[in-house]
């Protein structure tokens, strides 16, 4: 099953696999000036043989905050399951501000995958003068990249 949530309007998921079920996620988050937000995704591995990708993206505009944690959990039995969390934020000002981990927490050995990964960075200065030098102003240049960062939604 693959699936997409909007965090804004779901900012607490809670999902359980047993065995052979398999799910992609890609959750994404877009705060406009001033907006704050808290949530969280949790999934937990019950089931042998079970599959999950999570891919977050979030983009923080100025003075935004956002405090969102991925969590997923091997429980003791689910032989063989393999599971990723990749969380990525783009900060869009020096003034916005994000709390954030991705959880892993493995109770069985016999596990295929147990990854994770966390990214936040802003616009490289670079990539904003290349576009404004082809005529593109600075506020459509960011939205330009935002844009392109919320639809990188590969899931593995």
């Amino acid at each position: 099953m693959q699936t997409k949530i909007n965090l804004k309007k779901e900012n607490f998921t809670e999902i359980n696999l047993q065995d052979n079920d398999s799910i992609n996620i890609f959750a994404f988050l877009s705060l406009k000036k001033n907006e704050n937000f808290d949530g969280e995704i949790s999934l937990v591995h019950f089931g042998k043989n079970s599959k999950s990708r999570i891919s977050v993206r979030i983009v923080l505009s100025e003075n935004s905050f956002a405090r969102f944690f991925g969590k997923v959990k091997i429980e003791k039995g689910a032989k063989k399951s393999d599971s990723n969390l990749d969380i990525k934020v783009l900060l869009l000002s020096d003034s916005s501000k994000i709390l954030t981990e991705p959880i892993i927490e493995v109770f069985e050995n016999d596990v295929e995958n147990a990854g994770h990964g966390l990214a936040i960075s802003g616009i490289p200065k670079k990539e904003l003068q290349f576009l404004m030098t082809r005529g593109i102003s600075e506020k459509n240049a960011k939205k330009l990249v935002k844009n392109g960062f919320l639809k990188n939604n590969r899931t593995y």
